[in-house]
């Protein structure tokens, strides 16, 4: 039997996956009122890793072994930037900042996705992919105006952390990539959450400040029904089924097709905070998610990229146009 999954579209594999991740943010800020960053990270993705090796003999899938020395610092590569610095780094910013505006400053990774891609690929930036990312921001600023107006108040150090971790998420989708013949995406996904998971741990007892025996006794000290309960939906809903996702959506379409379709957790995020926490639906709420929305759209319609080069063609003339008639002035 084949793999369902190939019969999904990329960009609607990223899409579902982002929407998941759109709600670890509320579920990140329960897990950080009973553990700090590296602690929450070291258990969510301990119980994922865990929960891949269970869950996938039952589904007749199997874990392949990386084939080189290269495949094996690849994945290294990808544990250290999408577990082992880009988790820590968020929810640290996290504790610092709103969440919103750490949702806000996460928009900026499709940017960094594009640019680093362009850079690998030695290929020029296309105007359609520059819009679309343009478009999506836009909306993202217009979605979290009202948390992010005082934004001269808020932390510097958890904004640069939040900006990090942008970047280290932006490094790992790229890194991904580049592993697209080497080795299949849920092998890709579980052994880089293996590697990152131990990455966390050393960290993970620090923060405790306890020694490594009473490490497991702290845990459940501090933690709750309700931080063990969110702990879970992050390992199993939000680590295990986003990430496969992601990972296949990666290795069908690409990252620079994908980089607008991370712009959706933002919306998904806010909308959540209305539905569970009674916040206000304002017009800045429904401008921002229609302009998201739009970005998202837009950048998967075929006929996109025609539509922006007429634009662009049109543009260029105006200018030269207008270049022609000053210069004729100055004469």
């Amino acid at each position: 039997m084949g793999d369902p999954m190939k019969k999904v579209s990329g960009v609607t594999l990223g899409v579902v996956a982002n929407i998941i991740w759109g709600t670890s943010f509320m579920a990140s800020k329960v897990t950080l009122s009973h553990w700090g960053p590296f602690t929450s990270s070291f258990l969510r993705f301990l119980l994922a890793t865990i929960g891949f090796t269970l869950v996938f003999p039952i589904l007749g899938q199997k874990i392949t072994l990386p084939k080189n020395k290269m495949a094996w610092i690849l994945i290294f590569l990808v544990a250290a930037t999408g577990f082992g610095f880009l988790y820590p780094l968020q929810l640290a910013g996290m504790k610092l900042i709103a969440t919103s505006l750490s949702a806000s400053i996460m928009l900026t990774s499709p940017l960094f996705v594009i640019i680093l891609w362009a850079l690998i690929a030695r290929e020029k930036l296309a105007f359609e992919k520059l819009f679309t990312i343009f478009l999506g921001g836009i909306g993202g600023i217009i979605l979290l105006k009202p948390e992010t107006s005082g934004l001269e108040q808020a932390s510097l150090i958890g904004i640069l952390l939040t900006l990090g971790a942008a970047v280290s998420l932006a490094l790992s989708i790229v890194i991904t990539r580049k592993l697209k013949d080497v080795i299949e995406a849920k092998s890709l996904t579980f052994w880089s959450m293996a590697v990152g998971t131990l990455m966390f741990l050393p960290f993970s007892i620090n923060e405790a400040a306890v020694d490594s025996s009473s490490f497991w006794i702290s845990i459940f000290a501090t933690g709750s029904l309700e931080g063990f309960l969110a702990l879970a939906y992050l390992s199993f809903i939000c680590s295990i089924l986003a990430f496969v996702l992601w990972n296949v959506a990666i290795h069908q379409s690409g990252p620079e097709q994908l980089a607008s379709s991370m712009h959706i957790k933002t919306p998904v995020a806010v909308v959540l905070g209305i539905y569970l926490k009674g916040e206000p639906m304002t017009w800045n709420l429904i401008i921002g998610t229609l302009l998201v929305s739009l970005a998202i759209y837009l950048g998967q319609l075929p006929a996109y990229k025609s539509w922006m080069e007429k634009i662009r063609l049109s543009l260029s003339k105006y200018v030269s146009k207008k270049l022609n008639i000053n210069n004729g002035r100055v004469l």
